[in-house]
């Protein structure tokens, strides 16, 4: 089984963000493909790669502002998905619909038998939906078993999930992966670094160490 790891990143994303996020990855050995395209929409981004890497059996997204807090995150991510399941952090669009909740697109994975079962549908967002938000409603419709990672803490809420629970700057979802969002505030980046330097410094997340 081939198993791969994206994130998509344009150029007003602070470079430091990108490394951050690799030595993350590096810390827990394990690779990941960074694509650095301007200007080139999530959805379409997500379409492409799944049409472009045909060889991968499952897929995991990463959004460039968020980290796994330990290795098993992802490595329980990728067996959900090759188990046939989506699996991803919950998410909930305000400017659509707050009333559903989905598996985001900062965090996804999905395997390729699984798309082909639900039909592939597409990533790009419409007047309905969000960026992958039909993912999960074409799994629902397929049978698929969704899994979601539900925030456990958040620094600057933001948004409310239809739960009640709360999302935004600095999300904590289930101590499995950490989440900035709006990474393209400079005055933000600095909490994701703390994230950053705490898992590096010890092969593993602290909350305490985070926050100090």
């Amino acid at each position: 089984m081939q198993a791969q790891v994206f994130s998509l990143y344009w150029d007003n994303v602070e470079e430091s963000i990108v490394s951050g996020q690799r030595a993350v990855f590096d810390c827990f050995g394990l690779p990941i493909s960074q694509h650095r395209i301007h200007g080139l929409p999530h959805g379409e981004w997500m379409d492409w790669v799944v049409k472009r890497f045909n060889a991968v059996d499952v897929f995991l997204f990463i959004d460039i502002d968020c980290v796994p807090l330990a290795k098993s995150a992802i490595e329980e991510a990728v067996k959900s998905a090759a188990n046939g399941h989506l699996h991803g952090a919950a998410q909930a669009a305000a400017h659509i619909d707050n009333s559903r909740i989905y598996a985001g697109p900062f965090f996804l994975a999905v395997s390729a038998t699984t798309l082909k079962h639900i039909g592939y549908p597409s990533a790009v967002p419409d007047t309905f939906h969000d960026v992958a938000q039909r993912w999960t409603e074409a799994a629902v419709v397929g049978a698929v078993p969704v899994e979601v990672l539900m925030p456990s803490s958040v620094e600057v809420p933001r948004w409310t999930l239809p739960n009640g629970l709360a999302f935004g700057i600095g999300t904590n979802y289930e101590d499995r992966i950490y989440h900035l969002f709006e990474s393209r505030a400079s005055t933000e980046a600095a909490r994701f670094h703390r994230v950053v330097n705490a898992i590096t410094a010890q092969q593993r997340f602290s909350p305490l160490a985070a926050v100090s």
